[in-house]
């Protein structure tokens, strides 16, 4: 495929790991590697990286984790799997050749957990630390000869990791699962020139009509250079630029007069009911040659208002399921490329406007799906669980690069940097703790101004845009007491919250932010063993139960959403509202009407809100 043909649905639909960036000359390296376990962590002084290593005596199939089922390796004692272990691969020279000319190769890993070194024919070329980010390693094209790629990852049981639901302890339990040592995602080769476009940010002016952006590069760019951009729509050139670059960054700016016109907006603008999305490529030249690439951009404007959070500057009630990304074989890796898109399908189907993704980063295939398809997202840090210098250290670099990753994506609409004050769990008394959380809040709105930031979701939350708290009340009278009204509403959140702590630090709630119940819910089954908040005896006491929990945060005339725990069982714990298989525990139908009801979306005594329409799982 070229970069001329149609742009985002063909290279999304061919499942390419970056879709935000998309180059023509590229290839996977997912599938068998060989693979070595270093218990004793020898193999840096034994020189493993070195060739011919008979070290490598297993076969993992990568990108899954060692210990899973669908690994190939450990999966019978996943809790014995050590905190180092090593990968090699052998790169023929057809498979280079097959990248076509270009000045680099570079090879993508799109997570690896937690430390990894990379070596090319027994070179050291990069260090990356942190789990759930990307990183890249290049080399000058070598196209006659063979390379030799050996990856050495160490996943450590530290607290001050950040690590989301993974365990620090050898055996599971309660809410934490197994571990993703090692690669646990898609690794990949593209053929790159010396200066290449790297990332995105956009911001939409409705007013003046207007998309303003600034282009990344991966190393300074001399003068001389340009920069030559196109907003496409289907074959429609909508808009097009060409400016001469230098530096880091380019700061540049489309004229859309289309935008004026607000009777317009619903043809142009990115909503859920309406994701429409503009095609973009982009040429850099410098003198060492020419970077083509494709992207796309979602014309929209978030931020939260005195009441709701506001796209395009409508309200918007928020409808938002907890998704941890997890399946029983491949634990947070997608077993397929498919399984991410059906899981955003997943939720639209149940009849919820948005996903908080839970913990951890999402794969960015996913994300271009809830860009495609109209769901909305959160995006979430994956916690620490103790606080030291090594934790302040290790999130601010990991969170920063996971806010470049996924900035320029319309489909997330708030930053979720911290939850339930894990890794800080002192924020209340150590003033270390708190300026920690308020440095890290203040980092996420310097890298992106454009969307809104959930400080410490669930409670102590301390300069957020959303008061959010979680409340697990096993019955609807429960959750009924403490939303029904604007004064049960500031008991709430204005002092101790349903989970036994403040909701807000050091300040108080004027119905001047949006509040949402960000987690709720929570009901197992008992038909199968697992963890759960509470439990109904059957599915259609399950369903009882749901109608009631939905019901009772649709009544109150405050609340500007919800988000409910959670869309499928996640290993032992087992309170989803769909089986790990992905099928739900209820008639689909009945779910989607029990989480969806407009006639209670339009009795509520508020400011009228957005007539939404929903959809099923599908593009507009």
């Amino acid at each position: 495929m070229t970069v001329d043909e149609d742009p985002l649905h063909s290279w999304s639909d061919e499942n390419y790991p970056r879709p935000l960036l998309f180059r023509s000359a590229w290839a996977p390296l997912n599938g068998p590697w060989e693979f070595a376990a270093d218990p004793d962590n020898c193999g840096l002084e034994q020189a493993w990286f070195a060739a011919d290593c008979e070290a490598f005596a297993e076969v993992i199939q990568v990108p899954f984790p060692p210990g899973s089922p669908s690994s190939g390796v450990w999966g019978d004692q996943p809790e014995q799997v050590p905190e180092v272990v090593w990968y090699r691969k052998t790169l023929t020279a057809e498979q280079l050749r097959q990248l076509t000319e270009s000045d680099r190769v570079r090879l993508n890993f799109e997570a690896v957990d937690y430390r990894a070194d990379v070596w090319v024919n027994g070179q050291h070329l990069i260090t990356h630390e942190g789990g759930y980010t990307p990183f890249s390693a290049e080399w000058p094209r070598l196209t006659r000869q063979a390379v030799e790629v050996v990856v050495r990852c160490e996943d450590s049981r530290s607290p001050s990791q950040p690590r989301g639901k993974q365990a620090w302890r050898d055996q599971v339990d309660s809410i934490w699962y197994h571990r993703s040592t090692g690669i646990w995602r898609d690794v990949w080769i593209e053929a790159v020139p010396t200066h290449t476009v790297e990332n995105f940010q956009w911001e939409t002016d409705l007013v003046r009509g207007a998309l303003r952006g600034t282009v990344g590069f991966n190393r300074f760019v001399p003068s001389g250079s340009t920069l030559e951009l196109r907003l496409r729509r289907g074959p429609e050139v909508v808009a097009s630029l060409t400016q001469a670059v230098s530096g880091l960054f380019a700061q540049v700016q489309f004229d859309l007069p289309m935008l004026r016109n607000r009777m317009d907006w619903t043809d142009w603008v990115w909503s859920p009911e309406h994701p429409h999305l503009l095609d973009l490529d982009l040429t850099l030249t410098t003198t060492s040659g020419q970077d083509r690439v494709l992207s796309y951009v979602g014309l929209r404007t978030v931020e939260a208002g005195a009441q709701y959070l506001h796209l395009n500057r409508l309200p918007v009630y928020l409808r938002g399921v907890l998704d941890q990304g997890y399946w029983p074989d491949t634990y947070f890796t997608a077993p397929s490329p498919t399984a991410l898109k059906r899981d955003a399908e997943l939720a639209l189907e149940l009849g919820f406007n948005l996903a908080r993704i839970h913990e951890r980063s999402a794969d960015r295939r996913y994300l271009t799906w809830a860009d495609r398809l109209g769901l909305m997202v959160w995006a979430e840090f994956p916690s620490t669980y103790a606080f030291d210098e090594d934790a302040v250290r290790a999130v601010t670099a990991e969170w920063t690069e996971l806010v470049l990753r996924d900035r320029a994506h319309p489909c997330i609409v708030t930053w979720v940097p911290f939850n339930e004050s894990w890794g800080v769990p002192e924020i209340a008394s150590d003033p270390r703790q708190s300026a920690f959380v308020s440095a890290v809040v203040s980092l996420t709105r310097a890298l992106d101004q454009t969307r809104p930031v959930s400080a410490n979701d669930g409670w102590e939350q301390l300069e957020t845009d959303l008061v959010t708290t979680h409340d697990y009340g096993a019955f609807g009278s429960e959750l009924r007491a403490n939303y029904h009204s604007q004064e049960a509403v500031a008991r709430s959140v204005g002092g101790v919250g349903p989970q036994g702590r403040l909701t807000l630090l050091n300040q108080d709630w004027a119905g001047d932010r949006p509040v949402l119940v960000s987690e709720f819910g929570g009901v197992s089954l008992s038909e199968k063993a697992g963890w759960g908040y509470s439990v109904a005896t059957n599915s259609a006491e399950l369903a009882d139960r749901l109608d009631q929990l939905f019901s009772a945060l649709w009544d109150s005339p405050v609340l500007a959403g919800f988000c409910y725990t959670q869309l499928t069982d996640t290993a032992q714990e087992a309170n989803g509202l769909c089986w790990p298989n992905r099928q739900p525990k209820v008639p689909l139908d009945q779910l989607h009407a029990i989480i969806y009801q407009p006639q209670r979306h339009r009795d509520q005594i508020r400011p009228r809100l957005i007539t939404e329409e929903t959809r099923p799982g599908g593009e507009s």
